[in-house]
């Protein structure tokens, strides 16, 4: 009686082991289900972030190569639109579209048979300043490589001819003293050389803005390689996690289930040899 007792606290106690070693292992297998969800939307969220950093790089390519593309296209233009329209540097949208309407109609060809070529050709110049005017990137493009320039050139045209107008006049007193064919040589060279400074220095401006758009492109890549080293860390530290829970797991096992069962053997041999005595 007290041998079956015994045994069927052993069965007891074995069967709340074995109840207690499925729920470790249940909870182990739902961690490691987290870990790999876990794993996987880090995964996800660096390649999003790959794919971001390609696409932000890929525009900013496509950015500078329209702005080269846009300077090239204005730095040959030698035309002032806002003269050609007859409005101001400042003018709104609204005056740009009244002064088209005012001169479209002035010098349409259908209503100027007679001089069809020239009008035409007036009519074309007057459309292509309408059409860059009135967009706001074309126009400042326009204000930015080609109206200031222009309009540099414009005033030294001036210079000139009041200038020249200035030699060719007679004097106008006794005291003023009239200038010399190399008193303007040597200030149309000076505004020359004004005009030069002018222009190296707005071609350094641009060269920087070039050159910051391609440091701010390498800290960009700096920092993903950075973000992908930190990601890679973390994941080797997730599996070595994952094989010492293992581990753990294993030793506690082979500590609860492995030697509890070879003393019950033990235990169960020893009270079948005393009951056969």
């Amino acid at each position: 009686m007290g041998r079956e007792r015994l045994l069927a606290e052993e069965r007891a106690r074995r069967k709340a082991q074995l109840k207690k070693q499925e729920r470790e292992r249940i909870a182990w297998e739902k961690k490691q289900e987290a870990l790999k969800e876990a794993a996987a939307k880090a995964e996800r969220e660096r390649r999003e972030r790959e794919r971001r950093g390609r696409k932000a790089a890929e525009e900013e390519r496509q950015r500078q190569k329209r702005a080269r593309k846009t300077a090239a296209k204005y730095t040959a233009c030698s035309e002032d639109y806002y003269k050609m329209l007859g409005v101001r540097h400042t003018a709104s949208t609204s005056d740009i579209k009244k002064a088209y309407k005012r001169l479209a109609l002035k010098w349409h060809p259908d209503r100027n048979r007679m001089s069809a070529t020239r009008t035409t050709e007036v009519f074309t110049r007057i459309k292509a300043a309408y059409e860059v005017l009135i967009d706001a990137t074309e126009r400042a493009a326009y204000d930015k490589y080609c109206w200031k320039r222009v309009q540099l050139a414009a005033h030294r045209a001036q210079q000139c001819k009041r200038e020249r107008a200035a030699v060719g006049g007679r004097e106008r007193g006794h005291r003023e003293r009239r200038k010399t064919a190399a008193d303007i040589a040597a200030e149309r060279e000076r505004k020359y050389q004004e005009w030069r400074r002018h222009e190296a220095a707005l071609d350094r401006q641009r060269e920087d803005q070039i050159r910051r758009g391609w440091a701010a492109a390498a800290e960009r890549k700096r920092v993903e390689q950075e973000t992908r080293k930190r990601e890679a860390e973390a994941e080797r530290v997730k599996v070595e996690q994952v094989r010492r829970e293992r581990r753990q797991w294993l030793r506690t096992k082979a500590k609860t289930v492995i030697v509890p069962a070879v003393i019950t053997a033990l235990l169960t041999v020893t009270y079948v040899a005393l009951g056969k005595k």
